[in-house]
C-alpha cells in the first residue's frame, strides 16, 4: 500500500496538482454560477460543471507541468552560471535533494494517516 502511495507522489508534483486543482475548482464553480444565472435546470447545471470541471483539470495538469519543467529549467541554467564558490553542492541538487525530502514526509505521513486508520 505504501509503494502505491509513493508511486503516486513521485509521478506527480505538487505544483502541478495544486495548479491542475484550482484550475478545476474554478471551472466548476464558474459554471454553476452562469447555469444559474441562465436560469437552467440544475441537473443541466451540474452536468456542465462537472464537464467543465475535468476539462480544467486536464487544462489546469499541463500548465501546471510547463511551469514546472520553466522553473526545472530556469533552475538548472541559474546553477550552470552562478556555482557556489568554494563547494561541492549544486543548487540544482540541493533543490532535488530538498524535494525528495519532501515526498519522504509526504509518504511517512500518507502511511501513518493509514496505520491510525487501520489499527491492525
Amino acid at each position: 500500500m505504501a509503494e502505491s502511495a509513493k508511486a503516486t507522489t513521485s509521478t506527480t508534483t505538487s505544483p502541478t496538482r495544486a495548479v491542475g486543482g484550482a484550475l478545476a475548482l474554478t471551472g466548476f464553480v464558474l459554471a454553476l454560477l452562469v447555469g444559474f444565472s441562465a436560469g437552467n435546470s440544475i441537473e443541466e447545471i451540474l452536468a456542465r460543471a462537472f464537464v467543465s470541471m475535468f476539462g480544467c483539470l486536464f487544462v489546469g495538469l499541463l500548465v501546471g507541468r510547463m511551469c514546472d519543467c520553466v522553473v526545472s529549467g530556469f533552475l538548472a541554467d541559474y546553477a550552470l552560471k552562478h556555482p557556489i564558490p568554494n563547494s561541492d553542492i549544486d543548487v540544482f541538487d540541493l533543490v532535488q535533494q530538498i524535494q525528495t525530502e519532501h515526498e519522504q514526509a509526504d509518504t511517512a505521513s500518507q502511511k501513518s494517516e493509514l496505520e491510525s486508520k487501520n489499527p491492525d
